[in-house]
């Protein structure tokens, strides 16, 4: 009977969320020229985890320590990490405990500072801003701080004549330090941060914030100025260049309520926000707000969760009465990171902003960051994940890494509805030698319930073949281990009607 080759399609922007989500996908439309009905359409990814996409294909992906566990109090479970600058003007990163402790780690440091003298920073909304090169840290119920790189301590700023009361935090723009509360911000002088008397002089001010529908939760930065978070919608404060009005006000169309500081990927130097509000996974800029990635939200809004076990080869399911947890980042100006988990972030989802394709990683953390450590060019392997026992790993997927665990899943594969494909090979192309990985074709004689099949490996140089001889109406293709893949073809034949 004649073979047919087919190359698989390694370079799809999107793959179901969801297992019960793929769809049977045929290779040859039923109908002929038909104007509707069922057409050929091309088999895709159906599950990832622990897999990057790269321009040509996928690779799956390993984490590297690169900084240990902390010693001090380890009792306490550390919850999130913000970048700062010291006094010195040094990259400083800020680790906060479920305690409200705060850590330091310093630049080119690999283990994290705690300094009993330092305050408490508590449980409430920590925010940051950044003037002139160094971070001020407003703690809403403890006040303003700076962190002093000699001694490793968070030390108190006093903030001169304030003009608005019952502050909740801080924000940096355009030069200006910026305090907020739940309907106000106040600017301080473009000379002294720390100074908020109110002059036309030194270019201080305040004012209330108009075209709010809620009040403000927290406000944030762009590169036109701030986006102020309320809970019913986003107002941009545009700047304008004028000391005695720097911020134009005006609502962002289509904007809505936010959720929480954890939901803005806002470290970016940008005009857009990627933002996760009670509107779904959004961009956010001074202007307007637009829906991004609606399959994201409908998953990340949803109840179910899944995973999948490479040792029991084997899907499970669990059914939420809640949502599940969510953060959102952005890495290197190019990464957009949501982790999501049921009690903890258990599995990130990444979208690629330049190759416009997902990525799926799974892995246990409190907080994904950018991670530079002693890079002077920020890399595709800066995703920092905080553990929360304090240590830190980054993503690694340099070819060849030692550890990776990845699982690609693909398919469902069929010639037409009513026929069964019998496989007899895949080949999987421009393979690293060291890379060690195995192959199962997951075949279902019904289409939908599947049994995994084995096949005779053949390792030579560049390349894997896998020979096999088995028929069902439908087969996935299934890769564990350690992989680069960018070439994948078939070999297989018809079988009989069903």
């Amino acid at each position: 009977m004649a073979q047919f080759n087919h190359r698989v399609d390694l370079t799809q922007e999107e793959f179901p969320l969801l297992s019960t989500d793929k769809g049977r996908s045929v290779l040859v439309s039923s109908f002929k020229n038909a104007p509707t009905g069922e057409k050929a359409n091309t088999p895709q990814v159906t599950y990832m985890h622990n897999v990057m996409p790269v321009e040509a294909g996928y690779v799956s992906v390993g984490y590297e320590e690169v900084v240990p566990a902390a010693t001090a109090r380890v009792s306490e479970l550390f919850t999130d990490i913000r970048l700062i600058f010291g006094d010195e003007g040094n990259r400083v990163y800020l680790g906060i405990t479920s305690d409200g402790h705060g850590y330091s780690l310093d630049y080119l440091e690999t283990v994290w500072e705690y300094n009993a003298s330092s305050v408490a920073l508590t449980t409430d909304l920590i925010t940051v801003g950044t003037v002139k090169g160094q971070s001020y840290i407003y703690v809403t119920s403890l006040g303003c701080f700076a962190y002093d790189e000699s001694i490793h301590t968070y030390i108190p700023v006093a903030l001169t004549a304030v003009p608005i009361s019952n502050v909740i935090g801080c924000v940096a723009s355009s030069g200006y330090l910026i305090l907020f509360n739940t309907t106000e911000i106040a600017w301080s002088s473009t000379v002294d941060p720390t100074d908020f008397t109110p002059s036309t002089v030194t270019g201080a001010g305040f004012g209330s914030v108009s075209d709010l529908e809620g009040d403000i939760a927290f406000v944030v930065p762009n590169s036109l100025g701030l986006l102020i978070y309320t809970s019913a919608n986003v107002v941009a404060a545009t700047y304008t260049g004028n000391k005695k009005y720097p911020f134009k006000l005006k609502s962002v169309d289509n904007s809505k309520g936010a959720l929480g500081l954890d939901y803005v990927a806002y470290e970016a130097n940008s005009a857009d926000h990627f933002a996760y509000t009670k509107g779904g996974l959004q961009t956010v800029n001074s202007r307007s707000s637009t829906n991004l990635l609606p399959h994201f939200t409908d998953f990340l809004a949803g109840k179910r969760f899944e995973d999948y076990d490479e040792v029991l080869e084997a899907f499970s399911v669990t059914e939420l009465t809640t949502t599940m947890k969510k953060k959102v980042k952005l890495i290197a100006s190019r990464y957009l990171v949501i982790s999501y988990g049921i009690t903890e972030f258990t599995h990130a989802l990444v979208y690629d902003i330049t190759l416009k394709r997902v990525g799926k990683l799974k892995i246990t953390h409190v907080d994904c960051f950018e991670y530079l450590g002693a890079q002077i060019e920020i890399s595709k392997e800066s995703i920092g994940f905080l553990i929360k026992d304090g240590s830190i790993k980054v993503l690694k997927y340099s070819v060849p890494t030692a550890g990776r665990t990845g699982v690609l899943m693909l398919g469902k594969y069929q010639y037409t509805r009513d026929r069964h494909l019998v496989l007899h090979e895949v080949l999987a192309d421009s393979v690293d030698a060291v890379d060690t990985f195995t192959f199962t074709d997951l075949v279902a004689v019904d289409g939908k319930n599947e049994v995994a099949v084995s096949a005779t490996e053949t390792i030579a140089q560049g390349y894997r073949k896998y020979a096999l001889r088995s028929s069902g109406l439908s087969h996935s293709l299934l890769f564990t281990g350690e992989f680069n893949l960018n070439t994948i073809s078939m070999v297989f034949s018809l079988g009989g009607r069903r």
